[in-house]
């Protein structure tokens, strides 16, 4: 008599594999690239041991790009009520505004909302604020386990409705990407109540902040997301403002990737930050502020702001583009002398262009002849 999928052939001391091995093979067949949905689907129709693992990975991800894909969506939960409750990210993207009219203008969305209760991976792509700031909307969202929130090209009416978005969606929330969000008003003036108290327990522990605007910079480092003196991995690229000092001051960070933008205002990299457990600094000179990082980083290391346990230093950009290159030799200097200071230093890394190279062998020679440099 044949033997059902899952199961041991007779003459076995086991009569079914076990549910941990089933779950890692599909698992597997998850990770398989193009080809990963369609062999899904085959697994699901497999066995009935095989059907919750697969349904796991198949409904992993919802992606809505326009309101014609809604109806379709809750004629599908509507026969199989089971399915939402597997989806753990919610991707909203959209590139009309008349399209988001038209879908606040109905239930619809509410609908969808109320049935995802279990989205931990919130990404909201060229969306509006006030889409999801709606309280028929927002109650929703401020209830869903939330672990991480991608922010990509998001409009906000304001300084105020982000601040509050944040306080509100965000608790609990581990991890927070920002790409260039939008305001369509002015910066406004804002009082405490948009904040989360900074005695509050520090939960975000990974933070990207990318080309914002310096008033968004300015709430964020007020308390906005809550407190950042948890925060282990850091990557801010964007404006030379004030407010990155507060960024640069969480002592907990272990990854830190650094852009800055010069804004012809105040130095305060002069004097920020103070890393006890960073283990990678990447310092990217693409916009023009190489000068301004080099001069940060040999302060650093100077004043022994940066601890022992340094491991990678890489940095990105164009390095050829600047007339004044002087405090690489500085660097090299401060550098060659201080290695005692980063044991577990493994090496630098920069750009692989012919014109990087040169620069770094006549400008940092010896840490080329020390064989710290690679390219």
């Amino acid at each position: 008599m044949a033997n059902t999928v899952g199961e041991i052939p007779t003459g076995s001391t086991n009569t079914t594999l076990p549910q941990e091995l089933i779950d890692s093979i599909i698992d597997v067949v998850a990770e398989n690239g193009d080809t990963s949905f369609d062999d899904l689907k085959a697994c699901s129709l497999t066995a009935r041991r095989f059907r919750a693992r697969t349904l796991c990975h198949l409904f992993l991800c919802l992606t809505a790009r326009t309101r014609t894909r809604w109806p379709q969506f809750l004629e599908l939960i509507s026969e199989s009520p089971h399915i939402p409750s597997h989806y753990t990210i919610l991707k909203l993207v959209s590139h009309s505004r008349d399209v988001q009219r038209r879908v606040t203008a109905t239930i619809t969305l509410e609908r969808v909302f109320a049935s995802l209760v279990n989205i931990q991976v919130l990404w909201l792509h060229r969306y509006w604020g006030r889409v999801i700031a709606q309280p028929s909307l927002y109650a929703y969202v401020v209830a869903m386990p939330l672990k991480e929130v991608h922010l990509h090209f998001t409009l906000f009416r304001s300084v105020k409705e982000f601040a509050v978005f944040c306080k509100e969606a965000l608790r609990g929330v581990r991890v927070v990407e920002l790409e260039e969000p939008y305001l369509a008003a002015l910066p406004e003036i804002l009082d405490g109540s948009d904040f989360v108290a900074q005695d509050a327990p520090p939960v975000l522990r990974k933070l990207a902040v990318r080309h914002v605007k310096p008033a968004i910079v300015d709430a964020i480092a007020m308390g906005c997301i809550g407190p950042l003196r948890a925060v282990e991995r850091l990557d801010y690229r964007g404006p030379n403002c004030l407010a990155l000092t507060k960024f640069l001051d969480c002592r907990a960070l272990k990854i830190l990737v650094l852009e800055v933008v010069p804004d012809g205002g105040s130095e305060p990299l002069s004097t920020a930050g103070h890393f006890p457990c960073l283990e990678c600094l990447t310092m990217d000179f693409g916009v023009g502020g190489g000068h301004r990082l080099l001069a940060w980083l040999i302060h650093c290391i100077s004043s022994r702001r940066i601890g022992s346990h340094l491991k990678y230093l890489s940095f990105e950009g164009y390095l050829g583009r600047y007339s004044n290159l002087s405090p690489l030799t500085t660097f090299d200097q401060v550098m060659s002398e201080n290695l005692a200071q980063f044991p577990a230093l493994k090496g630098m890394t920069i750009p692989r262009g012919i014109q990087e190279i040169d620069v770094f062998k006549v400008y940092a020679p010896k840490l080329v002849e020390m064989g710290f440099i690679s390219w």
